[in-house]
């Protein structure tokens, strides 16, 4: 059976795959930048983030971030960062379309940070979205 946390990530990955058109690839998988091809951008990686729990009794509230991180070729098309920031608000609206996750998460899910690159990797740019989620569960006695 799969943990909140791992549920949480894919339903954000099958999200991000089905809705966002403007991705050629989506994955969970980390690689050094060398190993993606071109065709494969732009891309998002949607990898797992820090985790911080209240304790209620037997009940455990967590907030969990996951982080999608975006990753194009400037040099291809000669792309600005507009494709970049539309491609964030793509993701921001699909995210508050869906703000429980499809019940994976037990409060309205916030993007808690965004952070770019600001170019200075050209001709790659980069942005990293972290969304904040949260899941629940009972303590056994």
């Amino acid at each position: 059976m799969a943990s909140e946390r791992e549920n949480i990530v894919q339903y954000i990955t099958n999200l991000l795959t089905e809705n966002i058109n403007e991705l050629t690839t989506v994955t969970r998988v980390v690689r050094p930048l060398d190993a993606i091809s071109p065709a494969e951008l732009p891309m998002a990686i949607v990898i797992d983030g820090d985790e911080s729990r209240d304790y209620q009794g037997a009940r455990m509230i967590a907030t969990f971030q996951v982080h999608i991180r975006l990753i194009d070729d400037r040099s291809q098309f000669n792309k600005t960062s507009t494709f970049l920031n539309s491609l964030i608000s793509n993701i921001e609206n699909l995210l508050g379309k869906d703000p429980y996750l499809g019940g994976n998460s037990a409060f309205p899910v916030r993007i808690f940070r965004i952070e770019t690159d600001e170019g200075w990797l050209y001709p790659f740019t980069f942005a990293n979205i972290v969304v904040s989620t949260y899941y629940t569960s009972v303590e056994p006695r």
